[in-house]
């Protein structure tokens, strides 16, 4: 019994000895439980709220309908200006023109909306030109189809790449007055498009006539004599440096995209229709 109370005083004597020491440890057994826990416990975060969505399609529809309305008053202008002169187009000539068009549409069904016919108009100008307004209304010059337009390919290029601008808008906002005066070199100002928008044209265009069973490669040719006739095309371009870059960047696409098929040439030969077409063009006399 004795011999256990000398043992008991012994242990109390170390403890009291060791206080300090002893409540250090629990101190720190009880921060490190706590980080522990911090850790091992989900942090719920603070949800941020997302901003609403913007719908740029509809402001961008807006805009189309826009740019569409203002270039339909255009057209007007055009089309009533006493210093521009048409060409008048035989009914005959307008049922194969029709059928160049048809051909497109009815081949490309996906890319187009709808089955209706385009308006194509002959400018009785010794300048060469093409453009398109929305409702598929394409201009093309007298000095166009007489020196350029040789092949019922080439012809097939021009009205490719200008229903893909009329059907998907392709055009660009301007801010102009309201003169009621709209000549063929406002007009062709106010239709120039960007580099990057008049390649993705290109390329739109390329595949259009190439599931229509026209040459696609005739496609690269039309856009090199564009370039190596960049003087006559001035008034069309504007700054004609550009034609080296757009043939450049169409050569590169079709390089990465058609190694295979770029080089298989259509058996469609142009038709008789076309050189009836022509040879009543070229008798046809400049008027301005």
């Amino acid at each position: 019994m004795r011999k256990k109370k000398l043992k008991l005083r012994k242990l109390l004597s170390i403890l009291s000895s060791n206080k300090f020491y002893i409540v250090g440890i629990l101190v720190c057994l009880q921060l490190s439980s706590c980080s522990y826990l911090k850790n091992k416990l989900p942090v719920q975060k603070e949800k941020k709220k997302k901003p609403p969505k913007i719908l740029f399609e509809k402001e961008e529809k807006y805009q189309r309908d826009d740019i569409e309305s203002h270039l339909t008053a255009f057209k007007k202008f055009y089309l009533n200006d006493s210093d521009v002169k048409f060409v008048k187009l035989y009914e005959s000539e307008k049922r194969y023109l029709q059928e160049i068009v048809k051909n497109i549409i009815n081949n490309n069904e996906l890319f187009f909306g709808s089955k209706e016919h385009a308006e194509i108009i002959i400018v009785n100008d010794n300048r060469p030109f093409f453009f398109s307004l929305p409702g598929r209304k394409i201009f093309l010059s007298l000095k166009l189809f007489k020196k350029y337009i040789k092949n019922e390919h080439i012809l097939s290029s021009i009205i490719s790449y200008e229903l893909v601008r009329s059907e998907k808008g392709i055009y660009k906002k301007n801010i102009i007055a309201p003169t009621g005066v709209m000549n063929t070199e406002r007009m062709l100002t106010l239709l120039r498009i960007d580099l990057e928008s008049r390649v993705k044209v290109h390329k739109w265009a390329f595949y259009l006539m190439k599931r229509a069973g026209y040459d696609s490669s005739i496609y690269l040719n039309w856009i090199q004599i564009q370039n190596r006739n960049s003087v006559d095309f001035k008034l069309f371009y504007g700054d004609t440096s550009i034609i080296s870059r757009e043939e450049a960047l169409f050569k590169g696409f079709l390089i990465r995209n058609n190694k295979d098929s770029f080089y298989e040439k259509s058996k469609i030969k142009s038709s008789k229709n076309f050189f009836r077409l022509v040879n009543r063009i070229n008798r046809v006399r400049y008027e301005t």
